[in-house]
């Protein structure tokens, strides 16, 4: 009889296998435990194939949700309140940013209401094209209460805000030390594995930065452990997605 993990993953394994198309048979569905990977099956051509699952959760986020929200708003709503002559606009230099700001954890409500007129400002001396990260070891001067600032170019309309406050749990960049324990994972099998990331309903930060922090953990990596694909799932609505940002060489589960 199977527990409630094995039920949650079966059940988030066959979403993942709706979004992805691949061509597995779902009647060779099937959970497996330690040293094998959580989930084993076959394509259609008989080949055995397993999955691995590993669940972007909210890592205390909803504690901290009144504070990310107001820092947030205050951030979208002094953008909203520019002049389009303010030179951010007029130059179009964030219409493909994505724009993170780490506040301090002592960063209280008047300070996250006031920062956004300064974090405009030092965004005015940056390239337009900026793309990176700058932290307190920086040679640039960050505004008060910030930690660091990221910016990341991509194929979307910004500009598009996100905060975190350092030291909290919420906000933490957790994907980089779970893709990290997983990479270093030895399992049992003689077949193809590849590693699912998912994210369901627990998790508010927007696809946009779940991509953008995933891609950065594995930004530079020429080893990924036992897995010959590594997926990133995004369950929630309106628009679900799966997208292997790891593509295989040989292309065994895809037949």
């Amino acid at each position: 009889m199977m527990d409630k993990k094995e039920q949650r993953e079966l059940e988030f394994f066959y979403r993942f296998l709706e979004l992805a198309k691949l061509p597995i048979d779902p009647a060779s569905v099937h959970n497996a435990r330690p040293p094998s990977s959580d989930i084993r099956c076959l394509t259609w051509q008989g080949d055995g194939v397993h999955f691995e699952l590993v669940e972007l959760d909210d890592f205390g986020f909803r504690s901290f949700q009144g504070s990310r929200e107001g820092a947030l708003c205050a951030l979208e709503e002094a953008f909203e309140a520019l002049p389009l002559s303010h030179p951010l606009k007029a130059a179009g230099a964030l219409t493909n940013a994505l724009v993170y700001v780490d506040y301090c954890f002592s960063a209280a409500k008047v300070h996250t209401r006031k920062a956004p007129a300064s974090i405009f400002e030092w965004l005015l001396q940056v390239d337009c094209d900026f793309e990176g990260v700058v932290d307190k070891e920086s040679e640039v001067k960050l505004p008060s209460h910030v930690e660091a600032i990221s910016v990341y170019r991509g194929k979307f309309e910004g500009p598009i805000f996100e905060v975190s406050f350092k030291g909290a749990h919420f906000g933490q960049d957790q994907v980089g030390p779970l893709l990290s324990k997983k990479l270093s994972k030895v399992y049992s099998a003689d077949v193809p594995n590849e590693l699912v990331a998912y994210v369901a309903d627990s998790l508010s930060f927007r696809p946009e930065v779940v991509r953008a922090r995933f891609l950065r953990a594995l930004e530079g990596k020429r080893d990924f452990g036992p897995f010959q694909r590594i997926w990133l799932a995004d369950f929630r609505s309106p628009n679900p997605s799966a997208l292997p940002l790891v593509p295989t060489s040989t292309d065994c589960s895809s037949g």
